[in-house]
Parts: C-alpha cells; sequence; structure tokens
C-alpha cells in the first residue's frame, strides 16, 4: 500500500481498513494487471466477504422502516433495473424528500447490498426516502450501460414519487460514493428536476497533475494504474474517456446545477477531483460545500460498521445538508 507518511495520517479506522483487506486477500490491482477478468472477481469477491462480516458485527443500528424491491423498467434490462426502496416507519415529513443512490466500485465491482447499512442510516437520520440502484457493471457490461440504467432510474422515480412513498411536491436528490458520485454528477447535468447532489469522494476524471493524483500515484488501492486498468475494463474504446458523461471536469457549463455537497477522503488519489469540481460550482454561481474526511481512505463512507466515527461525521454533513436545501421555501 502506502508509505510511513500516510500511515502517520491515516485515521486509526482507516489504518484497520488497509489492515482487514489485506488479511482477507486483496493485496492491490497490479499484480493481476494481465487476467483482468481473474481481478475483478478476486476483489468482488472480497468486498462481499468484507459486507458479511461488518454485518455480523452488527454495529450498525436496526432499521426502524420498511426496505422494498422494484424493477424499474427498462429497454436494456429485460427483467427491469433492481432498486430497494427504504421507508423509515416513523412518521414521514410531508412532501418527504427522495434520494436516489448509486454505489461505487470503478464501475466494475460493488452493488446495492454493499451499500444497504450506508441507505438504511441515511434514511433513519435524514427521515427520507432512499432509493438505492443496482446498475449494470463492466466487463460484462461495457459504458455507457451503467449511465443508461441510472438515466431510467432517475427519471422513473422522479415521474413515480407517489408509488414510493413520496407526493409530487417531493424533492429528489442523487448521491453515490466514487464510480456512483460519477454518475449521480451526470445525472444532475442532464436530467432537470433534481434538487440536490451528495457526491463522495466521486470519480470526475480529474487531470493527472492535481495534487493528490502526485501523492497516491504509487498506493495499490487506488492509483494512476488502478485507474488506467478499471477504464479499461469499462470503456470499448479508449476516446470514450472524453465523453462528456464520463468527462465531468470538462463539460461546458455548471450553472445549471442544483446544490451540491462534496465529502472528501483526505488521503486519496482522487481527492482533488472534488475541490477542482467545486472551483467549477463556484465560478458558475453553484451553491456547494466540501466536506474533508480527515485521515480518511477511499472507501470508508460505506463501511459504517467498520469506520464508525468517520462515517457518524459524513453522515451528519449529509443530513444537515439534505434538510437544508429540501426544507426551503
Amino acid at each position: 500500500m502506502a508509505g510511513c507518511d500516510f500511515l502517520s495520517r491515516a485515521h486509526p479506522e482507516s489504518k484497520a481498513q488497509m489492515e482487514r483487506l489485506l488479511a482477507n486477500g486483496f493485496q492491490g490491482f497490479k499484480e493481476s494487471l494481465e487476467d483482468p477478468t481473474e481481478s475483478v472477481k478476486l476483489f468482488r469477491n472480497v468486498l462481499i466477504k468484507l459486507n458479511d462480516m461488518m454485518k455480523e458485527l452488527k454495529v450498525c443500528p436496526e432499521y426502524d422502516g420498511d426496505r422494498s424491491e422494484l424493477f424499474v423498467p427498462s429497454s436494456e434490462v429485460p427483467d427491469g433495473i433492481p432498486v430497494y426502496v427504504y421507508r423509515p416507519r416513523s412518521a414521514l415529513p410531508s412532501d418527504a424528500t427522495i434520494l436516489v443512490y448509486f454505489h461505487g466500485g470503478g464501475h466494475i465491482v460493488g452493488s446495492r447490498d454493499q451499500v444497504d447499512d450506508t441507505c438504511k442510516m441515511l434514511s433513519s437520520q435524514a427521515q427520507c426516502i432512499v432509493v438505492n440502484v443496482e446498475q449494470r457493471l463492466a466487463p460484462e457490461h461495457k459504458f455507457p450501460a451503467m449511465m443508461n440504467d441510472a438515466e431510467s432510474a432517475i427519471k422513473w422515480v422522479l415521474a413515480n414519487r407517489t408509488a414510493i412513498g413520496g407526493t409530487d411536491k417531493s424533492k429528489v436528490g442523487v448521491s453515490g460514493d466514487s464510480a456512483g458520485g460519477q454518475i449521480a454528477a451526470h445525472l444532475s447535468n442532464v436530467i432537470p428536476g433534481i434538487a440536490f447532489q451528495i457526491l463522495v469522494y466521486a470519480y470526475l476524471k480529474g487531470a493527472d497533475d492535481l495534487p493528490s493524483r502526485t501523492e497516491f500515484r504509487d498506493d495499490n488501492f487506488a492509483s494512476d494504474k488502478t485507474i488506467e486498468w478499471m477504464n479499461s475494463l469499462v470503456m470499448e474504446k479508449k476516446e470514450d474517456l472524453n465523453d462528456p458523461r464520463y468527462d465531468l471536469l470538462n463539460n461546458e457549463k455548471f450553472d445549471h446545477l442544483p446544490p451540491t455537497l462534496l465529502i472528501v477522503a483526505e488521503l486519496d488519489y482522487i481527492r482533488d477531483d472534488s475541490y477542482e469540481y467545486a472551483k467549477k460550482l463556484t465560478a458558475a454561481g453553484v451553491e456547494n460545500d466540501v466536506f474533508l474526511s480527515k485521515g480518511a481512505l477511499h472507501g470508508y463512507y460505506t463501511q459504517p460498521g467498520f469506520c464508525v466515527e468517520l462515517c457518524r461525521e459524513s453522515y451528519a454533513k449529509a443530513v444537515e445538508f439534505i434538510k437544508r436545501v429540501t426544507q426551503r421555501a
């Protein structure tokens, strides 16, 4: 992984996060770049194992609400796009807010089950309805499959607020971590009617010379080689990396975007993507806030059973933001 200086700056929960990955079979991506299928399979299995371990700890509070499964109609997915819908059991505010969440994983790993606790805790704490989307992944489904699924999901939610427990006046926001944050940012850019976005250490295709890219270039967990490898699995052709759905920092317009919260992990290769995006929003006059999680690593936000303190702070910030932007007249 990274060197001594990196470790000296890491939060105790971040150090445990690295140790846990290594202890459960993750050795970084570099050794298996020649066999991408095997590497993807390995990492998917590691994440499933870690999620099961976290669930067994029973650290996260029991969700006092209902979780149902729906399938969003899609011309590309015959059986529909699977989603979980979370509704708190206690009385929801009138015109309850709806948050649509997209999991991360470089568009090649991850699942809605691996962000289940995160969605439950956000639903409880913000007293909102959460829709947790299972978008398709590469390499089985190349770009733009995941973006198409996300567009189908958000359009369906906007058109069916009452069907999932909201009202016609319910405000709809989007959120996601890492690649899921990239998806959320894309949706805010092209879909009218999104009230806010919460982007968690989002991959926004920042320039290679950003300070965090230089600082963590040799980190096995998320580095330039890792990003290059993931992109090669996601894209049919290299030119697609410049597609405006993927290259969010190079879009021409930003002044139409909704209020934005950027949650950033301090010790993260793609940390400065968020700061560059914030600069674009500020220049365009868009309300935005950046919350830096000190000593945090990429991936912490969806591990509330392991990264208890880090997640508590970040979720509190997300909840405060949701309430602030949705309770305005």
